[in-house]
């Protein structure tokens, strides 16, 4: 297996082969900062409807999530380092 990592920002000819995109600054990033604000743990979702069906679950839990930078509706912070170390 052959495998290429390219800024695809920058690119705009993909060879014809499987793509995979990972954004994981985000969130990668806002979890050290919620555990160390007092999160005493982090659950990640796949999903916005399994995000909320698991915070239903749990007292006192909250939901952080965003799209295109914006909070999602129902949720109750953006996924930002930010809003979550103000929290």
């Amino acid at each position: 297996m052959k495998v290429s990592i390219v800024e695809g920002r920058k690119t705009t000819n993909f060879p014809t082969c499987t793509k995979v995109l990972v954004d994981i600054y985000r969130s990668t990033t806002t979890i050290p900062v919620a555990i160390k604000s007092g999160a005493k743990y982090v659950i990640p979702a796949m999903t916005v409807s399994e995000a909320i069906s698991v915070s239903k679950e749990i007292q006192n839990s909250i939901t952080i999530g965003e799209r295109y930078g914006i909070k999602l509706p129902r949720f109750d912070l953006n996924n930002s380092p930010h809003d979550v170390s103000k929290f």
